[in-house]
């Protein structure tokens, strides 16, 4: 073996220099390795489980803008029914209150069933809290 001329060792290197056999090593292009295959795959996977989850969500979305636009429309048709059906019945109760005369009910009363307009003393008044209903703990006098 022959030791290049531009490096001179002094001392017991230099037969150790001489001892030496070359080795070729075949040399990896640098940060190449086995495991980065496995983390090339691992980042396709990971890229496509993603895409999957997005096209998912998209999806959703997309149906869920579809139902509240139906849900929309739904309640907008429900609305002029019920605007509707409360115009007709608000004419129905019209026509009732215009059908009712009042002279004629009184008559009926006072004629027909004996009844008579209440007088002076017999209208009790009663302030109540509660405007939706009255529970009555004790007799009315009759007085």
């Amino acid at each position: 073996m022959r030791v290049p001329r531009s490096r001179y060792e002094y001392g017991n290197t230099a037969a150790a220099l001489e001892r030496r056999t070359p080795t070729l090593r075949k040399l990896k292009p640098e940060g190449k390795t086995e495991n980065a295959v496995h983390v090339h795959h691992f980042g396709v996977i990971l890229a496509i489980g993603m895409l999957a989850v997005m096209l998912t969500m998209l999806f959703q979305t997309m149906s869920l803008s579809v139902k509240v636009t139906t849900w929309r429309k739904e309640a907008d048709r429900l609305s002029r029914e019920y605007t509707e059906l409360k115009k007709i019945n608000d004419l129905h109760y019209e026509d009732i209150l215009a059908a009712v005369d009042l002279d004629e009910v009184r008559d009926i009363a006072e004629n027909q069933l004996g009844m008579k307009l209440a007088g002076e003393g017999q209208i009790i008044e009663y302030s109540g809290e509660i405007e939706d209903y009255v529970k009555q703990y004790e007799n009315i006098p009759t007085e």
